[in-house]
């Protein structure tokens, strides 16, 4: 999905197609505000990316200057008073190694922040890696997505386990309730998990046990 040429659209089909697998909730993983926050890119352009719509590159300096834009506008950090606040526009600057005035004057220019120690100062202050601001559109976007997908992969799996442990439960429910006569058992009620099995398959061994020995007396 991934490579030369990354497909942000194809990735969102492949998250989807795993997200209805496991019945997970779309909007939790692939919400347009949560891939606009991981992404950095404007909800719009997210929209946009997602329905398979190219968005136009734009100059580096405008690029990083729109995300920090974002990234101040979607983190918060904890104040001296415990209150979680928006970073400022000094605290953004003294993170970059420049005056308040220079990012002010950068931000506000066509030409935006460009020089890339600027950068990794910020990317630091918002505890992001610097591909946050550098990397194009499509590129930021399927980045976000192929995490996103391998977090659903890690998922699916996990509920197939567990789908595979119920049938092994029900497996052994049922040898329980033919060997035992336990027809009135609710699937519902049996243990609900492998230690309690075993130990009421015990406890019905020991006293099948207890009756055989008792017959033979």
């Amino acid at each position: 999905m991934s490579g030369t040429h990354p497909d942000p659209a194809a990735t969102l089909r492949s998250c989807e197609a795993l997200i209805q697998r496991a019945g997970l909730d779309r909007e939790q993983y692939l919400g347009t505000s949560t891939l606009s926050y991981e992404s950095g890119l404007p909800e719009a352009k997210v929209a946009a990316m997602c329905a398979g719509r190219p968005v136009p590159p734009e100059a580096l300096g405008a690029q990083v200057t729109e995300r920090v834009h974002i990234a101040q506008q979607t983190r918060l950090h904890q104040a001296e008073d415990g209150t979680a606040r928006h970073y400022t526009s000094s605290q953004i600057a003294d993170a970059a190694g420049m005056s308040r005035q220079g990012l002010v004057k950068a931000m506000q220019s066509a030409r935006g922040i460009r020089d890339l120690e600027y950068v990794h100062g910020i990317a630091r202050l918002f505890d992001v890696r610097i591909d946050f601001f550098i990397d194009p559109p499509a590129q930021a976007l399927d980045r976000v997505l192929q995490q996103i997908h391998t977090q659903l992969l890690e998922l699916t799996v996990k509920h197939q386990d567990e789908k595979l442990h119920q049938l092994k439960q029900a497996g052994r429910l049922q040898d329980l309730r033919e060997r035992y006569g336990l027809l009135d058992m609710a699937a519902r009620g049996a243990p609900k998990t492998m230690e309690l099995l075993d130990l009421f398959e015990s406890v019905l061994k020991e006293a099948d046990e207890q009756r055989r020995q008792e017959n033979r007396s």
